[in-house]
């Protein structure tokens, strides 16, 4: 199977690199949605929970959705969770939105695909055979860094790591 999902008129590039992860990408599926009436220049900043509270651990995907919600009524994000031993029932929801052209959020362990340690939001664009395709980032220039990984690494990084069991879709 290949799907990829038509994203390249929607590209977000992270303000900040070191906290910004989650507003960045619900930005990117807002963007990607055609939604309107929502203050891009200011998206970022606005819910990087993390940075504004100046509490590192402020931010995951229910609460910087809810601080959405509270701002922006007409928006809701759907966030599913998958507990120990559910890594492939995560990657089949992964699929199914994806067949169904919903672009969809992952927290990943970077350890996976990068020398560097922690976590990473990113939005998965697509499937390729045995894989998902993923935005790791976007450049000034607009230039895309893509991943690919496969679906087995991705419920091996779940069943391995304490974190990373949610994933979050914009709600149709």
């Amino acid at each position: 199977m290949q799907k990829i999902l038509a994203w390249k008129n929607s590209p977000t590039t992270q303000k900040e690199p070191n906290t910004g992860c989650i507003p960045t990408g619900y930005e990117f599926l807002l963007k990607m949605a055609g939604i309107q009436n929502v203050n891009y220049g200011s998206f970022q900043d606005d819910f990087d929970l993390n940075k504004r509270l100046n509490d590192p651990s402020a931010a995951n995907f229910r609460s910087v959705a809810d601080e959405i919600k509270n701002k922006y009524p007409f928006i809701h994000f759907e966030i599913n969770s998958f507990g120990k031993n559910e890594g492939q029932k995560k990657v089949d929801k992964i699929i199914e939105l994806i067949e169904n052209n919903q672009p969809v959020l992952i927290s990943i362990n970077i350890t996976s695909f990068s020398d560097k340690q922690g976590w990473h939001i990113m939005p998965v664009i697509g499937i390729i055979d045995d894989k998902i395709r993923l935005i790791k980032n976007i450049d000034d220039n607009g230039n895309p860094d893509l991943v690919e990984i496969l679906f087995s690494k991705i419920v091996e990084i779940h069943e391995a790591y304490p974190g990373g069991k949610d994933i979050a879709y914009l709600h149709n």
